[in-house]
């Protein structure tokens, strides 16, 4: 019976590891700053960098009935982000220091409030510790925030971040803990802003689907198979990655489909060689466990070409 869908070859040893194998393989070894090329590098382009935090990627997702997928890669997009300091923030809206002015714009600024949102329950001091730290609170500050008496409460200014990863309207905000009888932390926050209510404490989880854009698939079935893994998966977004380039045609159909495109030899998966692991038959360190070769060019090369 005939195959329809996109192809996954087994690999034979004896044969030369494929394109998509080799991306495969570029995903499960790359660390958080070469997968964060990825993101930023595409057209069209997932995420600016200043707006992406942690990046792990998974390869070989088991979807039923049909092929498994490449690979995910899920990474934080940070949405709002903390005023290094209040008096930085007062200064830059009123640099003069007119304060009957500075406390009419501080209205303007807090005209809404929005309900009380749980950070975390039953947090840890570790986890309390890590979490206030991540969203770039000071020592000092992090120290105060979980020491609060009963009643009080720690005040800061945010600001969002646009579609470009720049810093758009400031918002005020009170966070405060409630500690529990076993040694873990309630922390909740309010926030008050001038018109649109921030997104989020600080970032959102978002998945991407990797796919190889096959060269002999017809686009009928390649498409077929990308959504069947979308309906399976439900990623926020895809990335088509090709070996070839793909006609103005093919690039305006996959991206009308919700789709970002991007040419291999313009990657760089693989940060650092590794000799043992590398794919160049004909070179002297190749499979040498002690190679001391980090940087390598054809390294790169057998991935993709």
């Amino acid at each position: 019976m005939p195959h329809t869908g996109l192809t996954r070859p087994i690999a034979d040893a004896n044969q030369p590891t494929s394109f998509a194998d080799r991306i495969q393989l570029a995903l499960a070894i790359a660390d958080e700053s070469v997968l964060q090329s990825l993101l930023t590098d595409c057209s069209p382009r997932i995420s600016p960098p200043n707006a992406i935090g942690t990046v792990s990627a998974t390869v070989g997702i088991p979807i039923a009935s049909a092929p498994p997928a490449y690979g995910v890669i899920t990474f934080e997009k940070i949405r709002c982000v903390l005023s290094r300091s209040p008096d930085e923030l007062e200064q830059h809206l009123y640099p003069m220091g007119d304060s009957d002015r500075l406390h009419r714009h501080f209205e303007r600024l807090t005209r809404y409030e929005s309900e009380t949102q749980t950070l975390g329950h039953g947090l840890s001091l570790a986890e309390s510790l890590a979490l206030l730290a991540n969203v770039g609170f000071t020592p000092a500050q992090t120290e105060r925030i979980l020491t609060l008496p009963y009643g009080a409460c720690h005040k800061s200014w945010w600001y969002t971040l646009d579609a470009d990863g720049q810093i758009a309207m400031p918002f005020h905000r009170t966070l405060w803990t409630r500690p529990l009888c076993d040694g873990t932390f309630i922390l909740q926050y309010k926030d008050r802003f001038a018109q649109d209510r921030p997104p989020c404490f600080h970032s959102q989880p978002v998945s991407v689907l990797v796919e190889v854009l096959p060269a002999t698939e017809r686009f009928g079935e390649a498409i077929a198979q990308i959504n069947r893994e979308r309906h399976a998966l439900q990623p926020d977004y895809t990335i088509l990655i090709s070996d070839r380039l793909p006609s103005s045609l093919e690039v305006q159909a996959y991206t009308r489909q919700g789709m970002s495109l991007i040419l291999a030899h313009d990657l760089s998966l693989q940060s650092e060689a590794n000799c043992q692991i590398c794919a160049t038959g004909d070179c002297p360190m190749n499979g040498q466990h002690s190679s001391p070769v980090r940087t390598c060019r054809r390294f790169s090369a057998t991935i993709f070409l």
